[in-house]
């Protein structure tokens, strides 16, 4: 049997089954963008949920994330997968467009911004292979929030490594975003200082 859609084109019975499942794809779709329990998040390398009393809870990333849960969440993102990219692209995350566009850019200069109650920006950092620190430069993207941490790399780095390490051991207590992010920066300064002492060494 042929019916009319919705354009007065004719169609079969077969193509309207197929139009009326595409339509119900694309609303799931929607509704699953803007749905506090997102499933696995594609390119999420690392999460945590800060509690109110500091404790880090580290997320399991294979599965849902409460994006409007309680506490502070630090998502960090593998920014070389392009699903990571696409799902960053169209996440409802109440973030800035301009932090948006900054955290998804190829941007290598250090740089940081403020606007709409949050901090965006790029901080350098030392590139990490699998047992060591190397001397290549890498570069952290982020957005910040009061309730939210964003952060991204194209390759693994020391910094945000060390501090996942430390939020994982429960040694280190953190009150807010910007404690975080300090923490973060402290630990970059710390490799930073660290490889250019171990360089002048060897040319002594």
């Amino acid at each position: 049997m042929a019916r009319s859609g919705a354009s007065g084109r004719v169609v079969s019975s077969g193509q309207l089954g197929l139009i009326v499942q595409a339509e119900a794809l694309t609303v799931e779709d929607v509704a699953a963008r803007h749905s506090p329990h997102v499933a696995q998040i594609p390119g999420l390398v690392w999460a945590f949920r800060i509690h109110a009393n500091g404790s880090a809870e580290p997320l399991n990333v294979d599965e849902p994330v409460d994006l409007r849960g309680d506490g502070l969440l630090w998502l960090h993102f593998n920014l070389g997968d392009l699903r990571a990219d696409q799902w960053l692209g169209s996440a409802d995350l109440d973030i800035p467009e301009a932090g948006k566009a900054l955290l998804l850019s190829r941007d290598n200069f250090q740089q940081i911004h403020a606007a709409d109650d949050s901090i965006y920006g790029v901080f350098s950092d030392l590139v990490r292979a699998i047992d060591r620190v190397t001397e290549e430069t890498g570069y952290l993207h982020f957005v910040m929030t009061e309730r939210l941490l964003v952060s991204g790399r194209h390759h693994a780095l020391c910094a945000v490594d060390a501090t996942r390490r430390v939020l994982e051991s429960g040694q280190q207590r953190i009150s807010s975003a910007a404690a975080l992010l300090e923490t973060i920066v402290e630990y970059v300064a710390e490799t930073m200082e660290r490889v250019a002492e171990e360089v002048g060494a060897k040319l002594d």
